[in-house]
């Protein structure tokens, strides 16, 4: 039996309509399933309920894996520069969006994201595929079809960049 860490949260509002959150941090066996983690934040909201006087209107349960080393930040990478895919969604007439941080300029061609791109295209057949248990959805929970566009864009991040790019006088 190994161990692996999460959270569980609830909003709750009070009669004026303000909300507030709160978080809790967990231990998780990992033999455990998503039944067993939903029952565990139901029983973690039957006590809360009692002692607060809002409305709990969401709550939600998240897996925090270790996910080991992974690739260290190319010199030229920056979190502002990012690819936006835009992919079909079954049953709604609307695309849904994934943007993609820190797109790196390996799988940028001519001015364009190269979707012949080996890791581009293995991006987007994960993105459009049913897994085994698991599928990508929007927010409101359509499937995603098919890759409509993709393309480089530009979200400000001056607040961040400021915090770690500022060289104190002295």
């Amino acid at each position: 039996m190994a161990t692996t860490y999460g959270r569980i949260s609830y909003t709750t509002r009070d009669i004026l309509g303000v909300a507030a959150s709160h978080v809790e941090y967990i231990s998780i066996d990992d033999t455990k399933t998503i039944a067993n983690a939903v029952t565990f934040l139901d029983s973690y909201l039957d006590v809360i309920d009692p002692i607060q006087g809002g409305h709990i209107e969401s709550a939600e349960i998240c897996i925090i894996p270790d996910i080991g080393s992974r690739t260290a930040a190319l010199s030229s990478s920056r979190v502002e520069q990012t690819g936006l895919f835009n992919f079909s969604q079954t049953g709604s007439p609307y695309k849904y969006a994934s943007d993609i941080p820190a797109l790196s300029n390996t799988v940028i061609s001519s001015g364009t994201i190269n979707l012949a791109d080996s890791a581009v295209a293995a991006f987007i057949a994960f993105m459009e595929a049913a897994h085994t248990g698991f599928q990508i959805v929007s927010k409101y929970r359509f499937v995603l079809d098919i890759l409509l566009d993709a393309a480089i864009t530009f979200r400000k991040k001056r607040r961040a960049l400021a915090r770690v790019s500022t060289e104190p006088g002295t």
